[in-house]
């Protein structure tokens, strides 16, 4: 449900805390909108993207996480 991340930026201080846009978006809308050939995105799958918030530079590729009621399980 949540990316996690620290802003890495150049010249500019780094946020001591870790900031989580939810990406999580359902299949039937991940299909319509995904560059993927139809058919290729299950149900079964995690689909996650938002065009208005995501990683900073040099945080890519770091996982999804999904919080719990007193902790965060990587997906």
């Amino acid at each position: 449900e949540l990316l996690a991340g620290r802003h890495t930026r150049l010249l500019l201080p780094e946020y001591s805390y870790l900031h989580e846009p939810r990406l999580v978006i359902n299949a039937d809308k991940c299909r319509k909108e995904s560059r993927y050939a139809a058919g290729l995105i299950t149900d079964e799958m995690v689909c996650s993207g938002n065009p208005w918030r995501g990683t900073c530079f040099g945080d890519s590729g770091g996982p999804l996480v999904v919080k719990g009621t007193s902790f965060y399980t990587q997906l």
